[in-house]
């Protein structure tokens, strides 16, 4: 099983620290899009988000711009928020972000809770449900399969209303957290690990316990 390295030096799972890391942006949420509207909005986004040459980081500009959110702090967060390079999003998310973004804004009540909070807490959660991307979907599951695998799609999705301090609506906190975890890309592969970890334990018993009997086997014949 992966580990990380906790600030006290512990290491933890990587869907321990996902979880910790989603928990605590859960925090508080408030009501954002209906999950199937926001999952069809990506749906509707074709390919074209994929389109050699598209530049990401201005199409992300421009729907931080029409929603009222700072760009300045939007940049200043993201310097922060990254931190590794190896959490630095891709060219595709940005504008897959500026869909979700966008339909956002456009929600009565998750567009009260974006100007509630004011352009600067807004622009820093966007930074980080892009670095949560990043860090807990990025590596586990190929940006061309967050549109066309639904399980996927509904894991970004997720990701990103958690770090934008939203949960799909109709739904709580709790339902929200248990609902990403059931299509973590990420929790599947360490519970895929775990099992081949525990069939690779048995067999190695099974051995060990077969060379034992077959050692004892031998010294009975010897001793006749």
């Amino acid at each position: 099983m992966r580990q990380h390295e906790t600030a006290a030096g512990f290491g933890l799972p990587r869907t321990a620290l996902a979880v910790e890391a989603v928990t605590q942006a859960l925090h508080e949420a408030l009501p954002g899009p209906p999950l199937a509207v926001l999952m069809a909005d990506l749906v509707s986004a074709g390919t074209d988000w994929q389109a050699p040459g598209v530049d990401g980081d201005a199409v992300l500009a421009d729907a931080v711009r029409d929603t009222g959110l700072s760009l300045p702090a939007l940049d200043q967060a993201m310097g922060v928020a990254a931190g590794d390079s190896r959490d630095e999003p891709p060219c595709e998310l940005y504008v897959l972000a500026s869909v979700m973004l966008r339909r956002v804004h456009l929600e009565d009540a998750s567009a009260r809770a974006l100007r509630g909070r004011g352009p600067e807490t807004g622009a820093r959660m966007l930074a980080r449900a892009l670095v949560m991307v990043s860090r807990y979907l990025l590596p586990w599951a190929a940006p061309e399969s967050w549109v066309r695998e639904p399980e996927r799609r509904e894991e970004l999705c997720r990701l990103f209303l958690a770090g934008m301090g939203l949960v799909p609506r109709g739904e709580d906190e709790a339902t929200a957290l248990a609902a990403w975890e059931s299509v973590s890309a990420l929790a599947g592969a360490e519970a895929a690990e775990e099992l081949r970890t525990e069939e690779l334990r048995r067999a190695e018993l099974a051995e060990a316990l077969a060379r034992k009997r077959a050692a004892e086997a031998a010294a009975r014949y010897v001793g006749y």
